[in-house]
């Protein structure tokens, strides 16, 4: 799975709603970026106000390393409004290496958003209505404003990120005053937590703010380690990056060896939260069953589902989250033709949905090289470049599907491997797909050449960067203490 795009948006919406500057000119500020006590690089955030409109641009860069391959995100937000906080426009550059993005959107004074997506020599043209009540940088700080800094203070907002173009439900409560290090500067700030919900999950936040409600330092939880942005000097903010190896720090051990887990016809697996306050969440499905517990292990027993044979390949059912599961996204565009292309070429002439949706995984699986290097990718980049991780094949197969009829969901977890780089029979963060066959969902790996009990799902969806909020919680916090495999 790729960790950068998650990183990424934990990055951006972590801090999206603690941002603020002075009433007129221009003011930039300077924050350096921490994660696991490492420095990964940093944040310029700039505010002018020209002509009675605000605009307000947040630029990062990090680096990390990913089993020893470094990589270097590169994120630009830009947001234009009124000096009374209203939508204008905004804009967006993703530069995640061989890949990037770039989005550009208006909105109108009937409060149609109009936004085009560029992607290499692709653009598309996109229309949708302006979110009721969301705001942007601007309309935040004015929100924040104006409810003050009395600890107890609670409130909510809309939340519309230009990067992940779409608005979430944001909570704030307002603490107390306290003693904050600032790389060695000590100075006393207002603590103020931020929850934003996702499709999936949510994201908690710890910003501590000024008198005048500038964000000097922000702290969001994730991976089973502490991302954190501090304000500092230009010098100090730009100074070379150390970056982490993320997968030294995701990868979960095996307490054994799983031979025969590829064949084996279910795995039942023990698992315990590595800290006290992780809510653990695994997803259920024909094919994987989470039990909690309140207290002790809670299990996730895998037994990989077959698909009905006999089902058409084209979904004719009324399902909602079938019909729902054929539609283009960003990141699955089921109806680019270079797509329909390719997944007439992989089914041929398959006779039913799950030979299909096998001919698929075994097309992508052969079709995209392995590239630790590249962004997460949109199935139609996948499509142009052929390269990638299992995030890119689980979208190209996907899409893949989609464009044949095929009701198709994008699967995030970790898998067993039995080496990866120095480690040994170990889990890690990977991603996957899923198809709805007989009114059930059906699981394929077309990275790993095919599904099978050593996959733990935590969340499925479009594919969108957003859905990642889902594994936040999990990912990084949990050990497996035992497994069982039946044969």
């Amino acid at each position: 799975m790729n960790l950068r795009r998650l990183l990424l948006s934990v990055v951006l919406v972590g801090g999206l709603c603690v941002a603020a500057g002075g009433e007129s000119g221009s003011d930039v500020e300077y924050m350096a970026v921490f994660i696991g006590g490492q420095k990964a690089g940093h944040v310029i955030h700039t505010r002018t106000v020209t002509d009675g409109k605000v605009t307000t641009r947040e630029q990062m860069q990090l680096t990390i390393k990913r089993m020893g391959v470094e990589m270097t995100i590169r994120q630009v937000e830009q947001s234009v409004e009124t000096a009374k906080g209203r939508p204008l426009s905004f804009g967006s550059l993703q530069d995640m290496g061989i890949m990037s993005q770039q989005i550009d959107g208006t909105v109108g004074p009937d409060g149609k958003v109009k936004a085009t997506v560029s992607s290499g020599t692709r653009k598309s043209e996109r229309t949708l209505d302006w979110p009721k009540g969301a705001l942007m940088s601007e309309g935040l700080r004015l929100l924040s404003l104006s409810k003050g800094l009395k600890q107890g203070t609670k409130y909510t907002a809309t939340a519309f990120s230009p990067g992940l173009m779409t608005a979430l439900p944001v909570e704030v409560a307002v603490g107390a005053k306290k003693s904050v290090d600032l790389l060695g500067r000590v100075v006393k700030l207002t603590e103020v937590k931020t929850v934003m919900s996702g499709p999936t999950g949510r994201i908690e936040s710890t910003g501590y703010v000024d008198e005048e409600g500038n964000a000097l330092k922000t702290i969001v939880p994730m991976l089973g380690m502490k991302l954190e942005m501090v304000s500092c000097s230009k010098a100090v903010a730009l100074s070379p990056a150390d970056p982490l190896d993320f997968f030294e720090k995701v990868v979960v051990a095996s307490p054994e060896p799983l031979t025969g887990v590829r064949t084996a016809k279910s795995a039942t697996y023990r698992i315990e939260p590595t800290s006290g306050k992780a809510k653990l969440s695994f997803l259920s499905s024909p094919s994987q069953k989470f039990t909690a517990a309140k207290a002790g292990a809670s299990t996730v027993t895998v037994r990989p589902a077959k698909g009905a044979e006999g089902t058409p390949v084209r979904y004719a059912g009324t399902d909602a989250a079938a019909k729902e599961a054929l539609k283009p996204t960003r990141y699955l565009q089921c109806d680019r033709p270079e797509i329909a292309r390719l997944a007439k070429e992989a089914v041929g002439d398959a006779p039913d949905a799950a030979g299909a949706a096998k001919r698929i995984e075994q097309f992508v699986g052969k079709f995209t090289d392995k590239n630790l290097s590249v962004g997460y990718a949109t199935a139609a980049e996948v499509a142009d470049s052929k390269q990638g991780d299992c995030t890119e094949h689980a979208v190209l197969a996907a899409a893949m599907c989609r464009a044949i009829g095929l009701p198709a969901q994008v699967v995030t977890g970790v898998a067993y491997v039995k080496r990866l780089g120095t480690k040994r029979d170990v889990f890690v963060p990977h991603a996957w797909y899923r198809v709805l066959i007989g009114g059930k969902w059906i699981d394929y790996d077309a990275a790993l050449r095919g599904y099978d009990a050593g996959h733990l799902a935590m969340s499925a969806g479009a594919g969108d960067p957003e859905e990642f909020f889902g594994i936040l919680g999990t990912m990084g916090y949990f050990k497996i203490v035992g497994v069982s495999l039946r044969r």
